[in-house]
């Protein structure tokens, strides 16, 4: 089987050349743990010291090279004096994003012990 990267704008099933097998044969391989519209969290790799986060959505599955690929598409904070927030669309691996989580419940609460790991949500303000 050839496999080749995929141009942004081309899905899966038309970068994956396999003379013998059939369009199904191909999107059966992939396991589309993301649908494409999903609202997901993207991890960034900008800074070793932790993980950042940011809500985006799918917008396509690839296969590279036996990868699973996602694009996404997310905000992210813009270097501007005006601090605004920019578009970006990417191509990441699947383990680069995960499910958005739910809603918080208004007046659940919460019990954390000493040395829990937590995620905070920072707004940037």
């Amino acid at each position: 089987m050839i496999e080749r990267e995929p141009s942004d704008d081309t899905p899966l099933d038309s970068q994956v050349f396999t003379p013998n097998l059939t369009k199904e044969d191909v999107e059966s391989r992939v396991q589309n743990t993301f649908e494409i519209g999903a609202n997901v969290e993207i991890s960034s790799q900008d800074d070793n010291t932790c993980h950042k986060w940011y809500p985006g959505n799918v917008l396509a599955t690839y296969l590279v090279d036996g990868v699973e690929m996602v694009k996404v598409e997310y905000s992210a904070p813009s270097l501007d004096e005006k601090k605004r927030k920019k578009s970006v669309e990417t191509r990441v691996s699947i383990d680069r994003i995960r499910p958005q989580p739910p809603p918080e419940r208004p007046g659940a609460k919460k019990s954390y012990e000493l040395m829990d790991d937590v995620e905070v949500f920072d707004n940037g303000a």
